[in-house]
């Protein structure tokens, strides 16, 4: 499978997310905790999103992308819900809007934070936080959903995520959640 490596490389991703929970509780209440290992992990995830997104940028459109105002514009033009898809952590009672900036024509927080650790982590250090991790990461799953969707399945989701969960998830016996997932823009 062409893309298959993508959705393995979020699940590495995402398990050195779910490690972090063995010191950091996921809840609203740490979401200012800021480490080396959530920095690794905004650093790799929002890269990711990178990669992908150049790729379903490629897939729907011939506009040349160079950087995340012109995913914005691209994606959003195709898919104009990108924007509204939430991700949910029902574990720890959280959900996510990593995108919802995109649907005032700004970008999110958590992307700013990517760039200012990226860039100047001596200044931007305490930005690498659990909730920017969260988010990063639930971004790139966002962009894996659609690009699977560009790609008309030729990325399995197999296995589950651990983590994140859509309406229609079925939860197995070795606690990996299984997506049957909508798009915002399915709707």
């Amino acid at each position: 499978m062409e893309h298959q490596h993508y959705w393995e490389y979020f699940l590495a991703i995402e398990d050195d997310l779910v490690k972090t929970s063995r010191f950091v509780e996921f809840s609203t209440d740490n979401f200012k905790t800021y480490s080396i290992e959530f920095a690794k992990i905004i650093l790799a995830s929002a890269s990711e999103f990178d990669v992908i997104a150049k790729i379903l940028c490629n897939k729907i459109s011939a506009k040349k992308v160079c950087n995340i105002n012109d995913y914005r514009e691209v994606i959003l033009e195709k898919y104009p819900q990108f924007h509204s898809m939430d991700v949910n952590l029902s574990r720890y009672d959280i959900k996510l809007s990593p995108w919802s900036d995109w649907n005032t024509g700004g970008n999110p927080d958590w992307w700013k934070s990517y760039n200012n650790v990226k860039h100047e982590r001596n200044r931007f250090y305490s930005e690498a936080t659990l909730e920017t991790a969260l988010k990063s990461v639930a971004g790139l799953l966002c962009g894996l959903l659609y690009l699977i969707r560009e790609t008309k399945g030729k990325i399995q989701l197999i296995p589950g995520t651990q983590l994140f969960e859509s309406k229609n998830s079925t939860v197995f016996a070795d606690g990996s959640i299984r997506w049957d997932f909508k798009l915002p823009d399915d709707i």
